[in-house]
């Protein structure tokens, strides 16, 4: 069965939280994108790292209480496999920060994917069509990521 990793902003946006005046299309499509994770029976991964900076989102710029985020973070618990991040996922991602100059909490949530054995990480902040260790990076707010999406999803 295919894995797919979300990142943060996926989940930010499923939440609703709009921050710019482009966001509305961004909460649109991640819905859709979850829809389809559910219709082609894909249970999305995520990576502590992205649930960490969901709560985060959702206190300082969403303006919830501590415990309603957490509520909300319990709910993508339930909705997701969540990936740990142990000495392998740090190693991975300080791998990635030198060998490639990713941010190291993006490096964190690849390194997290790579160790879920996921196809694919949804994600804007790192590279769309960047590879590492077998997971490759698909932007679903571009047409181009978009479509590998698709492509992936249709198997």
């Amino acid at each position: 069965m295919t894995a797919l990793a979300l990142d943060t902003n996926v989940l930010v946006y499923a939440e609703g939280l709009v921050r710019q005046p482009d966001d509305d299309a961004k909460v649109v499509r991640s819905r859709a994108v979850l829809r389809q994770l559910i219709t082609a029976r894909v249970r999305p991964v995520a990576p502590i790292q992205v649930l960490a900076e969901l709560h985060q989102v959702l206190v300082r710029h969403g303006g919830l209480t501590p415990a309603s985020a957490s509520h909300a973070i319990g709910a993508w618990r339930d909705r997701t496999d969540v990936v740990s991040t142990d000495g392998d996922v740090f190693a991975g991602a300080l791998s990635l920060t030198r060998d490639h100059g990713l941010q190291v909490f993006d490096a964190i949530v690849l390194a997290g994917a790579a160790e879920a054995s996921c196809e694919a990480l949804l994600s804007e902040d790192v590279h769309d069509g960047f590879v590492w260790r077998g997971v490759q990076v698909i932007n679903p707010f571009q047409a181009a990521g978009e479509a590998r999406l698709g492509r992936i999803l249709a198997r």
